[in-house]
């Protein structure tokens, strides 16, 4: 019973570590980037590569923004004892060689990822930026405040050209404008969620209708992206839902707050970037190469809404920022 108990303890932990709930929001990022693309190119004439690529990618991104997580635990290590100290390192759950470990083999397998797609050297380049922003922003980010909250963001606008750039290399340098956009409008959502997570171990006074512009605004940009795109609809409503789940969300941040309080809408906020990820990746419907695994797009889009409920409710304490 006692063992039983000691590696039901140790898992919770790496799950905490890897933030469980976050982990489907990670792999959409470069496939919401990949579908875009694939639109495009099949709105144009062209050929898409197949799903191998596309597949690559996506998990490249998932192993390389687990890397970045516990890199960010390690870094933080000094501070997280002082402001949570329960959390898997400070507390001892999680040994700091094994920590370290888990974070080499992470970039490993991101890497191998990349390379069991057969993606080309301007993905590659991409990829090198991406870990970058990932390395840089775990530790600058107390520095320089700024300069964390928009390489927070590019962190995950760099996934979205990962995914764009694995369907066809060439739209990553000098390609479609709406990739470039879909992008920007990536970083501006992640930026605005740092901001309302900035400080949240102290969070106690209200915040004012700033919490709404920032969703307004940052939503607003991937819906530049949709423009006279011809499948627009599916992209749009799902960023309309988003706003709504944003503003949702940040409500109870207007009057006094608890930490928890604020921590719960940070994890809230970032799991309504599913949305804005469904929206685009509903455009691989309208790929006519593509749509012989309807069935695998609609499981995709909506598996990993019933993931992130399963682990709410399997693992509670886990939270997701």
């Amino acid at each position: 019973m006692i063992v039983a108990e000691k590696r039901a303890t140790r898992l919770s932990c790496w799950l905490l570590l890897f933030r469980l709930p976050n982990l489907p929001t990670a792999i959409g990022d470069a496939l919401a980037g990949s579908a875009l693309a694939s639109y495009l190119i099949c709105q144009g004439g062209g050929v898409l590569p197949g799903w191998r690529p596309i597949i690559a990618a996506g998990f490249s991104e998932l192993f390389l923004y687990m890397a970045g997580l516990v890199d960010n635990d390690l870094v933080g290590l000094e501070e997280d004892a002082k402001q949570a100290p329960k959390r898997p390192l400070p507390s001892g759950g999680i040994g700091l060689t094994a920590a370290r470990i888990a974070r080499a083999v992470c970039f490993a397998a991101a890497v191998v990822a990349g390379i069991s797609g057969r993606l080309p050297s301007s993905w590659w380049g991409v990829f090198a930026v991406a870990t970058a922003c990932v390395l840089l922003y775990n530790r600058f980010k107390k520095r320089f405040p700024a300069f964390g909250l928009v390489s927070m963001g590019l962190c995950r606008g760099t996934a979205v050209l990962l995914g764009a750039g694995a369907v066809a290399p060439a739209v990553v340098w000098i390609g479609f404008w709406r990739i470039w956009v879909l992008a920007v409008g990536w970083t501006a959502y992640i930026t605005g969620v740092t901001w309302l997570a900035q400080r949240e171990h102290e969070a106690k006074e209200p915040l004012g209708g700033s919490r709404y512009l920032v969703g307004v605004v940052s939503i607003a940009v991937p819906a530049i992206a949709c423009i006279g795109l011809g499948a627009a609809f599916f992209p749009l409503v799902c960023l309309f839902l988003a706003f709504v789940r944003w503003s949702l969300s940040v409500a109870p941040l207007g009057r006094p707050h608890s930490p928890e309080i604020r921590r719960k809408a940070v994890g809230d906020v970032v799991e309504t970037l599913l949305y804005l990820q469904d929206g685009f990746l509903l455009l691989f419907l309208a790929c006519g190469d593509l749509r012989g695994v309807l069935p695998a797009i609609a499981a995709l889009v909506f598996v990993r809404h019933i993931l992130i409920w399963g682990a709410h409710r399997l693992f509670p304490a886990i939270g997701g920022s």
